[in-house]
């Protein structure tokens, strides 16, 4: 049996992990055993982690996975992402971890970034070296605050099997709602 993720593989703001509990008990209430002959839609998709969990609980379901956030693309590029944090733990290696950067140790992590030509996600670039309370919206504001902590996760990010057996699709939640708002056999996760 593939792995049952508690929580999204990779940062995401706003994931539902603390919704899990609720959810899985009207899941299991609406929809039976296996699924079979049901569609599940996770209308605000966000991270996956609704559709990830409902086919792990409903196998034979039809899951569908709204991907308006462009989730599915962060997780193509893991590796690049992997590759990425790699360097950086390197540059930051003198930093404690949980420890501020001292401003040559900034500069070298602006350098690494600024040089990867690979892809750069920025929300776990934002999660590694930022303060937690800090959000940036793309890679120039995050290059551009003033300080840097050693938050990078010893190990990297992994999501084998996470989207396995899901129907992405990128469509505004009324259209979804709409197209299958009618029909029988369907459990959403907006109720």
């Amino acid at each position: 049996m593939e792995k049952e993720y508690k929580q999204a593989p990779i940062p995401f703001v706003g994931q539902k992990r603390l919704f899990l509990k609720l959810f899985k008990e009207k899941l299991h209430n609406i929809v039976p055993e296996d699924g079979e002959g049901w569609t599940i839609i996770d209308v605000f998709g966000g991270s996956g982690l609704l559709s990830h969990f409902s086919k792990r609980q409903k196998p034979k379901a039809r899951v569908i996975f709204n991907d308006f956030d462009s989730y599915s693309e962060r997780l193509r590029h893991l590796d690049e992402t992997n590759e990425l944090l790699d360097l950086l733990r390197v540059a930051l290696k003198d930093v404690p971890i949980r420890g501020k950067c001292p401003p040559e140790s900034r500069k070298k992590a602006c350098d690494v970034i600024r040089n990867f030509q690979g892809y750069k996600d920025v929300l776990v670039l934002s999660k590694s070296i930022l303060f937690s309370a800090v959000m940036v919206k793309d890679l120039e504001q995050l290059l551009m605050c003033k300080t840097f902590y050693n938050r990078i996760p010893k190990s990297n990010y992994s999501c084998e099997g996470y989207l396995n057996g899901l129907e992405i699709v990128k469509k505004d939640f009324r259209e979804l709602i709409r197209d299958f708002g009618t029909q029988e056999n369907v459990f959403s996760s907006v109720g």
